[in-house]
């Protein structure tokens, strides 16, 4: 018996035609309607087992031509599908002519036996009953209009309910990647601070003992107590650039002044902050965020800007948060940054709170990054 099975799923083929071959059929395979047509020109077939969704010619389609062509409509027909599954899917399938609809996938064994009770139907000149036979062309089209349709709204649906899923487990592992920064930061500050101040103290009692017996090691004892002292200031710093923002009212507004200061001594720049007050911001998950896209602000405006002055701001407006970071660079124009990681990154946290953020070339050079949250409980 010669099977020719479609579909355009190139594993579903290789599985469904290994199957049939090992249980003694002959199989040709193609990956859509107009490729099961040719097929068809070329040899003889005993049965079609077709898939629904597919490119240039869907299973609906290559049903519909089969039965409206006098040598093909007596060849028997069996969708297999795993889109096309509810009730109205099923009698538009035994309207068009189809001897069986079987949802994908199927028991092998299962499969096998109702392939064998098709063409023993056939053989035996049995009539297969169909649902509400369509003969009428505009009856076919405004059907399978209403199945392409039905079948793009119910994937959009679950395309969008993946998406949000998406979104909230983005959401998620940004929280405890945070969440886990701030805790690095504390251990770092709590333990190996504390640990660094213990050490500082055994080498002060040192240096005095050392000092009162008149021995030479002091000047050894002062160079390590300079090096605990820049391990503490390293530690600190480190601390502080995991875990930034501390989570109280002006938290916010402290870490962004940090950064400013930081900034212009580390680059040798011009780097102020200005804040119209301290103010509290309810979303602590957007606090971090705000801060994220601001340092990366920064970071981008002084790596491939080169200013000589940035400008940090921080203002409320009712319930709007407004962060703005703006520089006298050479403006994103002229950056090949301006589409890159950076840019991304402080669009999809700006994304992940629900704030717009824009990116714009001031029109006397420099960049103005600017991201507007609203602040909801």
């Amino acid at each position: 018996m010669n099977v020719l099975i479609v579909d355009d799923n190139q594993e579903n083929l290789y599985m469904l035609e290994s199957y049939l071959k090992g249980s003694g059929y002959e199989v040709v395979s193609a990956e859509n309607g107009n490729e099961a047509l040719e097929k068809l020109k070329s040899g003889h077939v005993d049965i079609i087992i077709s898939d629904i969704l597919m490119p240039n010619m869907d299973g609906f389609q290559l049903c519909r031509t089969c039965k409206q062509n006098e040598s093909l409509s007596s060849i028997p027909f069996l969708f297999y599908s795993s889109t096309y599954t509810d009730k109205k899917d099923r009698e538009f399938a035994l309207g068009l002519g189809a001897d069986r609809f079987v949802v994908k996938p199927a028991d092998p064994e299962k499969l096998t036996e109702i392939i064998n009770d098709v063409l023993k139907e056939h053989r035996g000149g049995v009539q297969t009953i169909q649902s509400k036979e369509i003969k009428e062309e505009t009856v076919y089209l405004v059907e399978y209009n209403k199945r392409l349709v039905e079948k793009l709204e119910s994937k959009l649906s679950e395309l969008n309910r993946e998406i949000s899923e998406r979104k909230k487990l983005e959401k998620a592992v940004l929280e405890i990647e945070e969440r886990e920064r701030r805790l690095i930061g504390q251990d770092l500050h709590d333990d190996l601070g504390q640990i660094l101040t213990a050490i500082a103290y055994k080498n002060h009692v040192l240096h005095q003992k050392l000092e009162d017996k008149l021995l030479d090691e002091t000047g050894d004892v002062d160079e390590l107590t300079s090096l605990i002292s820049k391990a503490q200031k390293r530690v600190k710093q480190i601390s502080r650039g995991i875990s930034p923002v501390e989570m109280h009212r002006d938290g916010l507004a402290r870490a962004l002044e940090e950064l400013a200061s930081n900034t212009g001594r580390i680059y040798d720049i011009s780097s102020v902050f200005i804040c119209d007050g301290p103010f509290y911001i309810r979303n602590e998950t957007a606090i971090t965020h705000l801060y994220r896209i601001a340092q990366e602000a920064v970071t981008n405006a002084v790596r491939h800007g080169k200013p000589s002055h940035i400008e940090i701001q921080l203002k409320k407006e009712y319930d709007k948060i407004n962060l703005t970071i703006e520089d006298n660079g050479t403006g994103i124009q002229e950056s090949h940054e301006a589409n890159g990681m950076g840019m991304k990154i402080m669009k999809y946290r700006a994304n992940m709170i629900g704030a717009l953020l824009e990116v714009l070339s001031n029109n006397n050079g420099g960049t103005q990054v600017k991201c507007v949250f609203t602040d909801k409980t």
